[in-house]
């Protein structure tokens, strides 16, 4: 009995007296264990296109399906099942089948022709395995026959190649259905289902390594099932391959597949390389003709030998061959100025000198497009160390790797490699290779805490690097614009943003200029302006596109980071793990702050015990890539302290801040890596709220802090301060004070539309909960005599605005510095809810604040 499949009945095929045909009984038998696969049994039957065509390789279960579907034929349709058997078929034999399946009687071609376009009534032509090597009488004559079939006749093909049947005309006239060797392919869930019929509810097969050893290739999960090892289903699956593939090519086709196995990827170019001098098939007949060579990306022009299938073609090629196959791909990945493929094949040809003289001609750009730094890494490991410390530009080119990288001691290794150099005195580089050593030195500091010295490092090498290290200066102004940020000057660090940016674009980089605008999306946000950060960080990644490599994977840690203040939960874990993938893959050791997003994530939803794995798991991560420990532990240990505070380990935590508070003294200018927070900060406030959990009262040191927060104009973190004060002022028992502080900070953190500081604070403290309920009508009445909530500083700075006093003379008249003016005015245009001067002016004029 025929299943019933996606709410489908299996229908009767009775012989209908004017039409031949076969009965449903007549069709090749389904196998017992047969799997249902309604996502393209539904998709084939949709509609009444005029071809259905079903392509891929050997053993893909093409006739399977093929027969699937003709259990659903509808009633009054006749079948006619042709089974071709893959081989080469000429015209008269193939009139002559056709005409027996049809059950004519003769088969003159005149006979064939005037019936399929006379044919009156609905009739399915199903011609399984068409002959396997390309035959353009063949396809010719079935063309013509398609094209001159009654509009009733519906064809059905399967075929291991793609047959010329003008198929593009048929798809723009929507008269073709394909399904190919990628939707063949079982999905996971199918494979479970399959593994459930044969093996039963015992089996023992792992579902997921049984999908990545055949990639759902259909026969290979039939041989694997049959086989009772691994190595014996090797050995099936080479005898499969040799009776069902190779046995059948030419011996030149075979010897050609067989050596494009050996490859990752491959192009029609390169293919045209490495081809036999007399080979003349083109790519495009090996592709059609269903040898397991499929495209490796949509449009982009490259191509693989089936993974699965791959090593088992690949292991018939002598070493010598394979060895020489190398070689010349490495010569023409060179030619082609595509370094990172002429180095890969230059080590698989055993050419280590070679490879390490190609890599003199890897730029320190590549390093951050796509997985650039990795493969630099890999390779690192692969090459003797001699080669790699025998030139200067070597040694530098793998310092930054190492440095972008998070391996501080290893980069340190290289900076003194560089220093051997730099005592040669014949050396005619010695201006730019001791640039290159004071910018390695600098970016080392930084990261080690020491801004000063890095400044002073970074400031002195500028001048002497040339016009084409256009990747190491913008790194240089990135790290300028760090510390300037950090310090105030924020005048000399747009200064320095504008001219790089500028010079950046000019070249076309656009890696480096998404690094200049991820910066400056992370200062947006420290100030508050969550909005504007969330903008340029849409359009960074809608720049760059696919999202691979470390500017991809840090524009989506900045964005879940957003999303999570803002309360966006859901959207901040997708980012958060689409970035923690991406930076695992290129080994950025940002990905640290993925980990930390979705533990921050976890922890809010309650799910403390998950938020401390995801801490764990960033640990063995940065672990097993080497990673230095000073550069990600601050920033877990920061997050593992406030967990601990939501549990009540307040000890616990008390011990972690002060031995940081310790460390910050030894480095003054220590911040936290890829975000640029100052360290001492973070823990002086955790320390402060473990003080308040053992009864202190540590509220003038939270008010100090919020005083430099405010003077700095970082919003996020003085939203943070505020609660923290509200704690303060409640475990006091000043009760007034606490809702003060509390109002405070929550408005500020609605202004700037970061909710979850409201949802933390409210998890750690749930009287927030209660006073925002029991407050928000007295807030609404605040808000309407004083909607800003102004100190007295800002009011009277906001009097002086509206007498039209610059900022100079403002700060004059207060006696206070002008970026201390400029920060009560951007507080000002915060909590009045505009943007510029003009309109903070005229919006306090309506509330009544200034005449």
């Amino acid at each position: 009995m025929l299943p019933r499949i996606g709410g489908l009945k299996p229908k009767a095929n009775p012989m209908h007296p004017e039409l031949p045909g076969i009965e449903l009984s007549r069709l090749p038998a389904l196998p017992a264990d047969h799997l249902p696969r309604p996502r393209l049994t539904q998709h084939l039957l949709r509609g009444a296109p005029r071809l259905r065509l079903l392509s891929g390789p050997p053993g893909s279960g093409k006739s399977v399906l093929l027969r699937e579907c003709a259990g659903f034929c509808p009633p009054g349709t006749a079948i006619c099942w042709l089974e071709l058997h893959g081989s080469a078929t000429g015209t008269a034999e193939f009139h002559q089948r056709l005409a027996a399946a049809l059950g004519l009687p003769t088969s003159e071609s005149q006979a064939i022709a005037s019936f399929l376009a006379n044919c009156a009534r609905p009739l399915w032509i199903m011609l399984d395995n068409l002959p396997q090597t390309s035959c353009e009488a063949f396809d010719s004559l079935l063309r013509h026959l398609m094209h001159l079939a009654s509009p009733q006749i519906g064809w059905w093909v399967a075929s291991r190649r793609r047959p010329a049947l003008q198929l593009t005309r048929l798809l723009l006239s929507n008269d073709l259905c394909e399904v190919d060797a990628r939707q063949l392919a079982l999905t996971c869930s199918e494979l479970a289902e399959l593994v459930q019929k044969v093996e039963g509810d015992d089996s023992w097969i792992d579902v997921d390594l049984l999908m990545q050893r055949t990639q759902g290739w259909w026969a290979a999960v039939r041989l694997h099932l049959l086989a009772h090892s691994p190595f014996s289903a090797e050995h099936l699956l080479n005898s499969y391959l040799d009776g069902e593939l190779l046995a059948r090519m030419p011996t030149q086709h075979r010897e050609t597949l067989c050596l494009l196995a050996c490859l990752p990827s491959f192009d029609e170019q390169l293919y045209r390389t490495l081809r036999a001098p007399d080979e003349h098939r083109p790519l495009s007949e090996l592709i059609d003709s269903g040898a397991f060579v499929e495209p490796l990306q949509a449009s982009d022009g490259r191509y693989r030998v089936h993974p699965v299938a791959a090593p088992l073609l690949a292991v018939s090629v002598p070493e010598s061959h394979r060895t020489g196959l190398y070689r010349r791909a490495s010569q023409y990945f060179s030619a082609q100025g595509k370094v990172d493929g002429a180095i890969r094949f230059a080590l698989l040809a055993g050419q280590s000198d070679v490879a390490a003289s190609l890599l003199e001609r890897y730029a320190v750009d590549a390093l951050l497009q796509g997985n650039g730094m990795s493969r630099l890494l890999q390779w690192r490991d692969e090459l003797p160390g001699e080669l790699l410390r025998s030139t200067p530009r070597l040694v530098v080119l793998l310092g930054w790797a190492l440095l972008l990288a998070g391996r501080l001691e290893e980069a340190q290794g290289c900076i003194d490699e560089l220093e051997g150099f730099l005592e040669r005195p014949d050396d005619r580089q010695h201006g730019e290779l001791l640039a290159q050593w004071r910018l390695l030195s600098g970016q080392l500091a930084l990261l080690r805490g020491h801004a000063e010295i890095a400044s002073s490092l970074i400031r002195a090498a500028l001048p002497e690097l040339p016009p084409e290290a256009l990747a190491q200066r913008a790194m240089a102004h990135l790290l300028l614009i760090d510390i300037a940020y950090a310090e105030g000057r924020l005048d000399e660090a747009k200064r320095f943003s504008t001219a790089t940016s500028q010079e950046v674009r000019a070249n076309g980089n656009l890696q480096l200029e998404g690094l200049l605008m991820l910066q400056y999306a992370g200062h947006l946000e420290q100030r508050g302006e969550l909005l504007r950060a969330q903008r340029l960080l849409a359009r960074v990644v809608a720049e760059l596109g696919s999202l691979t490599g470390m500017v991809g994977g840090r524009a989506l840690i900045q964005q879940g980071r957003i999303f999570w203040r803002q309360g966006h939960a859901v959207a901040a874990r997708e980012s958060y793990a689409r970035a923690l993938d991406i930076g695992l893959e290129c080994s950025d050791p940002a990905a640290v702050w993925a980990y930390i997003g979705l533990a921050e994530v976890d922890a809010s939803l309650g799910r403390l015990d998950d938020a401390f794995e995801q801490l764990g798991e960033a640990t063995r991560a940065m672990q097993l890539r080497r990673v230095s420990a000073a550069l990600y532990q601050p920033q877990l240990d920061l997050l593992r302290g406030k967990l601990w505070l939501l549990q009540g380990q307040h000890q616990r935590c008390a011990v972690l801040a002060t031995r940081y508070l310790e460390r910050c003294r030894m480095r003054p200018g220590w911040r936290l890596a890829h975000l640029g927070l100052d360290v001492r900060r973070q823990f002086e406030l955790l320390h402060a709220r473990t003080r308040i959990a053992a009864g202190e009262d540590v509220t003038g040191v939270i008010e100090g802090l919020l005083e430099q927060i405010q003077e700095e104009g970082l919003q996020g973190q003085a939203c943070e301060l505020w609660f923290a004060l509200s704690e303060a002022h409640l475990a006091g028992g000043r009760q007034r004070k606490a809702q003060a502080a509390l109002l405070e900070g929550l408005g500020q953190a609605r202004r700037m539309g970061g909710t979850a500081f409201e949802y933390q604070w409210q998890a750690l403290m749930p009287e927030v909960g209660r006073w925002i309920v029991r407050n928000e009508v007295d807030s609404d009445e605040v808000a309407a005599a004083d909607p800003g909530q102004l100190s007295r500083r800002e009011r009277s700075v906001l009097e002086m605005i509206a007498e039209g006093l610059a900022n100079q003379e403002i700060a004059e008249r207060l006696h206070i510095s002008l970026h201390t003016v400029k920060s009560h005015a951007q507080r000002i245009n915060n909590k009045l809810g505009v943007s510029r001067r003009t309109q903070a002016i005229v919006r306090a004029k309506e509330l009544g604040l200034v005449s």
